[in-house]
C-alpha cells in the first residue's frame, strides 16, 4: 500500500470517528416543553453525615442534607424551603430546637429544557446540622431514627390545547372535509416536573358558541400537601389546598371546583384528586384552530426521609 492511500485512509478513519461521536453526543429534541416527572424537591442524607453509628462521650457528629430541584419550578426565596430534624430530642443532643431547623442557603433553580431541548439540571445545595454530640451516658446501645422533614413552596405549569371552529356542531359539515381538530375529544397534556399533575383533559363542544372542557387535578407524589405559604400547615382549612389558574388567552372563561367560580382561586383535593369543569364562551365569527392553554398549580409541598443512629457507650 502506497504512502499517499495510507494517509487517506487514515483521515477517512478520522473523519468517520468525527461523524460518530457527533452522532453520540447529540441530544434530540423531543418537542416537549417540560422535562416530566412526579418530584419536586428531592433530598438524601449525606454519607456519613450521620454516621450509622456514634458514642455518647467524645464523639461529635453532623447531620447533612443534600437538597436537588428536581422538578421544573423555581424557588426563588431560600425562605421557601425549609428543612427540620425531628425523630431525636435536641436537648439529647447537645442543641437547641430552633438549632434543628433551617432554610435552604440560596434559592432553588429548577430543572428545564433547554432551546434545543436538552435537559438542564435544577440547583443542588446542603443544609448542615453541625457538632450534634450525646449529652448523656448510655448503659449500653440506643437506636434512634432521626427524621429529616422539607417543606417547600412549589407548583406546577401545565400546557394542553382546545379546539376552536366556526361551526362547532358540525351542523354543516361537509363530509369531503376533516377538520383541523376535534372539539370533543380527550387531549393531550403535558405537566412540567413535580408532585401535583393534572390529568384526563377533556374537551365538549355545548352549543353553537361554546365548548366545556374538564381535567383532574392529582397527587402523584409521595408527600403532603396544603396551602401555599402556610409553612406546611396541618390545620383542617390549609390541608389538601392547591391554587389553580386557568387561562385560555380568550374572554368569558368561567370554571367551577375552583372557589368563587373564577378562572383563579383554591381548590381542596379528596383523596389525592378534584375535577374541575370549565365552560369556554367564543366569539363569532371565530376561524378555525387549536388554542395553547395553560394551567398553573400552586402548593406547599412537605416530605421526608429517615435514617437510623445508634448510640454506644463509650467504655474507658
Amino acid at each position: 500500500m502506497s504512502k499517499f492511500l495510507r494517509i487517506i485512509l487514515v483521515i477517512v478513519a478520522i473523519l468517520l470517528l468525527m461523524l460518530i461521536s457527533g452522532c453520540e453526543n447529540k441530544t434530540e429534541d423531543t418537542g416537549k416543553a417540560f422535562i416530566g416527572g412526579d418530584k419536586g424537591l428531592l433530598i438524601n442524607f449525606i454519607d456519613g453525615a450521620p454516621p450509622a453509628e456514634v458514642f455518647d462521650t467524645n464523639y461529635p457528629f453532623n447531620i447533612n442534607i443534600k437538597i436537588e430541584n428536581v422538578g421544573e419550578w423555581d424557588i426563588n426565596n431560600a425562605a421557601d424551603a425549609t428543612v427540620e430534624i425531628t425523630g431525636i430530642d435536641p436537648k439529647d443532643f447537645s442543641k437547641t430546637a430552633e438549632s434543628f431547623v433551617k432554610n435552604a442557603d440560596s434559592s432553588l433553580t429548577g430543572a428545564h429544557r433547554n432551546p434545543q431541548g436538552e435537559a438542564v439540571k435544577g440547583t443542588i445545595t446542603n443544609v448542615e446540622f453541625p457538632n450534634l454530640q450525646y449529652a448523656g451516658t448510655l448503659a449500653g446501645t440506643s437506636e434512634f431514627t432521626i427524621r429529616a422533614n422539607v417543606c417547600y413552596t412549589y407548583g406546577t405549569k401545565i400546557n394542553s390545547k382546545i379546539c376552536v371552529l366556526e361551526d362547532l356542531l358540525g351542523s354543516k359539515k361537509r363530509t369531503e372535509v376533516t377538520e383541523i381538530c376535534d372539539p370533543n375529544t380527550a387531549k393531550d397534556t403535558e405537566n412540567s416536573g413535580a408532585p401535583v399533575h393534572v390529568t384526563d383533559f377533556k374537551e365538549t363542544a355545548v352549543a353553537s358558541d361554546k365548548l366545556s372542557f374538564s381535567f383532574k387535578i392529582s397527587h402523584v407524589g409521595t408527600g403532603v400537601i396544603s396551602k401555599p405559604n402556610t409553612e406546611c400547615s396541618n390545620e383542617i382549612a390549609d390541608k389538601d389546598k392547591v391554587i389553580v389558574t386557568v387561562n385560555t388567552g380568550l374572554d368569558g372563561l368561567s370554571c367551577s371546583g375552583i372557589l368563587g367560580g373564577g378562572t383563579t382561586g383554591e381548590t381542596t383535593l379528596y383523596n389525592g384528586e378534584r375535577e374541575i369543569m370549565c365552560t369556554q364562551q367564543l366569539p363569532s365569527p371565530r376561524g378555525n384552530y387549536e388554542k395553547q392553554i395553560s394551567i398553573t398549580l400552586q402548593y406547599d409541598y412537605e416530605d421526608h426521609i429517615d435514617k437510623a443512629l445508634k448510640v454506644k457507650h463509650s467504655v474507658g
